[in-house]
């Protein structure tokens, strides 16, 4: 936490000084600030914390899908290969960003970010509320305002949900 927050500050302060030149620097941040923005009367917190939940969330996200990148290099390799295809690479060229259209042909990197999240949640356990009485997909009847509490991570490894190779990475399983 102490390394984040004063990395949120920093580009926090870089974005009120800086000119419009230079905003595609900051998008994400942007679209953060954006969405904390529009759903602050929800309960967020400060902007602070919201980016550094976040923030957090993603740095999490990635680290498991670097790891199991590592652990399954041909799925690295059809990820490399997809990027320099669709996006028409040369062998040695490297590219910084993607813009938006050019992310949404990257369909088998999007199926192995689902797979990452499918093995290892950012947030393993979340709570539900209903407001009104509800029927769960088990049958069982809820009132309203009965937290009901999912587990996500159990939930990502469970032979009922996703076969027999549940617990293999296989980002082909969200390729239709």
């Amino acid at each position: 936490m102490d390394v984040l927050y004063p990395c949120i500050s920093r580009k926090q302060e870089e974005l009120m000084h800086t000119s419009r030149a230079k905003d595609e620097e900051f998008i994400f941040l942007n679209a953060y600030i954006r969405m904390y923005n529009q759903w602050k009367d929800g309960d967020l917190g400060t902007l602070q914390t919201f980016l550094r939940d976040t923030f957090l969330s993603l740095l999490f996200a990635l680290t498991w899908f670097f790891w199991l990148l590592a652990k399954n290099p041909l799925v690295e390799k059809r990820i490399r290969e997809e990027i320099q295809q669709q996006l028409n690479l040369k062998v040695d060229e490297n590219l910084n960003f993607f813009s938006v259209q050019e992310t949404r042909k990257l369909v088998y990197l999007h199926g192995a970010l689902c797979e990452t999240l499918r093995l290892f949640p950012s947030v393993a356990i979340e709570h539900k509320l209903p407001h009104d009485f509800d029927i769960l997909p088990s049958a069982h009847h809820v009132s309203p305002n009965t937290r009901v509490v999912l587990s996500l991570y159990t939930m990502g490894r469970m032979e009922s949900i996703w076969g027999e190779d549940r617990l293999e990475f296989k980002p082909e399983r969200w390729i239709s």
